[in-house]
């Protein structure tokens, strides 16, 4: 997340003054495991963040931060980025970006 400022001097004083005018949500960055039938990970039908990147959706999320004590964000952000990892051996991964848009929620 991050603050919009703007200079509000008016040139009468030595320093410069500033307000913040914008609050940005900003991006998050998610590596899952790539399952490419589960239906939150596919690029076709219905509800899957593929689809959401292809369709420019809006949409909500949730994540519940299992380090403290069960924090709760919810936020809604466009699907900016969907980037697949496929070694020659082992498990696929992906990297999902979210970006933000309006104000999220903690609980």
């Amino acid at each position: 997340m991050s603050a919009q400022r703007e200079v509000a001097t008016d040139l009468s004083e030595d320093w410069e003054s500033a307000i913040i005018t914008l609050l940005r949500g900003g991006e998050m960055t998610l590596d899952i495991n790539y399952l490419n039938n589960e239906a939150t990970h596919k690029f076709v039908g219905a509800g899957g963040l593929g689809v959401d990147f292809i369709n420019r959706t809006l949409q909500t999320f949730s994540i519940t931060w299992t380090n403290s004590g069960g924090a709760l964000w919810t936020f809604t952000a466009h699907v900016t980025g969907y980037n697949t990892n496929v070694p020659n051996a082992g498990k696929i991964d992906a990297q999902v970006t979210l970006a933000i848009s309006g104000q999220p929620v903690f609980c």
